[in-house]
């Protein structure tokens, strides 16, 4: 989780979404980091990249990794903040806990909530020069 957080607080001060992700297998970290996709997904199919470029297989590599968001993700994962709006491990839907033919998908909370919410928050408070300029919110002084 914590390499998950120096990526938010490296997207912070980029000027980018403050959401930090990184895959960990066999002890090991793969990080990424990108505003335009959901940071989960991006974290998949780069691990799928990685996969190949290194013979192994994909299903069971992924199968055999926990995988860190600093906010709750739409679907999956270990996360930091609640997402009221959009949360599917259970603030507004319950996806991992939902029958499938799929493997069970375990969700986790970690404690550190108020330290991702304050990241989101200094994000906010700026005003978003990546974005497209129609979209662009202005800040008071």
């Amino acid at each position: 989780m914590e390499t998950a957080f120096d990526l938010a607080k490296e997207a912070l001060a980029a000027n980018e979404v403050p959401i930090g992700c990184s895959f960990v297998y066999n002890g090991k970290v793969n990080e990424y980091r990108n505003a335009s996709l959901h940071a989960e997904i991006l974290a998949i199919m780069e691990l799928e990249q990685w996969c190949a470029s290194q013979n192994l297989d994909f299903a069971e590599v992924l199968s055999q990794s926990i995988l860190y968001v600093t906010a709750e993700p739409c679907i999956m994962i270990v996360y930091s903040a609640k997402n009221e709006r959009f949360g599917g491990c259970g603030s507004v839907l319950s996806i991992h806990s939902d029958p499938s033919p799929y493997p069970i998908l375990v969700c986790e909370v970690d404690n550190r909530s108020d330290e991702s919410i304050d990241l989101l928050k200094q994000f906010y408070k700026l005003e978003n020069a990546n974005a497209p300029e129609s979209k662009r919110i202005k800040k008071r002084q």
